[in-house]
């Protein structure tokens, strides 16, 4: 793994982990549905990256009548991030490789508070 990777999506905010989606954790990480019951990653042993992203077709797997876990997401059963005709965004996407998928299709990424100019991320190179 060279760079932080997706592991958690509470829209509109992106964690990305210096630990493989399956080592990070949270709070109730394993309760389905995980929009009712998930809280962010601790990040313990490290480093967490927070962006803001916003997408017209990007939807998470949250309010699916089958009610997925983080846990699950995280094991790639489902990806994070689907919308038709697009590539997924699955569980361990870098930081650059999710910039790359977001800013072309008509999203934005921002580091840290969403939407300020001084704030937005030039895509990087995956």
């Amino acid at each position: 793994m060279t760079g932080p990777t997706l592991c958690y999506i509470e829209e509109p905010w992106a964690w990305f982990s210096t630990r493989p989606p399956t080592e990070e954790w949270g709070d109730d990480w394993n309760d389905a549905p995980y929009e009712s019951n998930a809280g962010r990653p601790y990040g313990r042993d490290a480093s967490l990256t927070r962006v803001a992203y916003e997408h017209p077709a990007y939807q998470t797997p949250a309010g699916q009548p089958r009610g997925w876990t983080v846990e699950q997401i995280n094991r790639c059963d489902v990806p994070w991030l689907e919308a038709p005709g697009l590539p997924p965004i699955w569980a361990g996407c870098q930081l650059g490789e999710f910039i790359a998928l977001i800013e072309p299709t008509g999203g934005q990424v921002w580091r840290l508070e969403p939407p300020s100019a001084a704030n937005r991320i030039a895509a990087e190179a995956p």
